[in-house]
């Protein structure tokens, strides 16, 4: 089930009708409710990632949709790994072209836990050129629900607070830099040739 929030300002809209679109084409409309939430019914034909717009008269939003068969296994990468320190904005040597070669292999699904919010993510990926993949908040409990839905954890790519975390799962884990339970590696190219 899509849904949308709908808002103005600090407060949530009903009645406003909403469509929705998957990579561009139309899935159709829906009218906003009480509680400023449009919902719209939608089944894959096929696994993958969709695009999903969602439209207003006044605004406009995109989202991701991963779509998988139960059992299917994800990569979950964390932002952090992809930088070149946690302070820095410069994206770590070879990641964006060993995430695009993985994600030829795995499905791939972004972890962040830092300070940076999810549209600065976003848009931090973009503009370094990183292939699209939905982004998730990393919480303590993030494996275990993934589990719950079925879905295996091919391996996660973790800073310190993630790997440890996916380490009390028995999870496979890498890390660049020496942490418990994780493997760690040098680089994204010493990490493609593990996983």
């Amino acid at each position: 089930m899509l849904s949308a929030e709908i808002r103005k300002g600090l407060f949530r809209k009903g009645g406003v009708i909403v469509e929705f679109f998957i990579d561009g084409r139309s899935a159709g409309r829906s009218l906003s409710g009480g509680d400023g939430v449009a919902y719209r019914a939608f089944t894959a034909q096929k696994t993958g990632l969709f695009r999903v717009t969602v439209t207003t008269e006044e605004e406009r939003a995109e989202g991701l949709l991963l779509c998988l068969k139960r059992g299917q296994a994800i990569l979950l990468i964390d932002i952090e790994t992809l930088k070149e320190n946690p302070f820095s904005l410069i994206p770590r040597k070879d990641s964006r072209e060993v995430i695009r070669r993985l994600k030829r292999r795995f499905p791939v699904v972004y972890l962040y836990a830092g300070l940076m919010s999810g549209k600065d993510i976003k848009e931090w990926l973009m503009k370094n050129g990183f292939p699209s993949a939905p982004l998730l908040a990393f919480h303590e409990g993030i494996f275990s629900h993934i589990q719950e839905l079925g879905l295996a954890i091919r391996a996660v790519v973790g800073s310190a607070q993630v790997a440890k975390s996916a380490g009390s799962y028995r999870i496979k884990t890498f890390a660049f830099e020496d942490i418990e339970g994780a493997i760690e590696v040098d680089s994204w190219l010493e990490l493609e040739k593990k996983i």
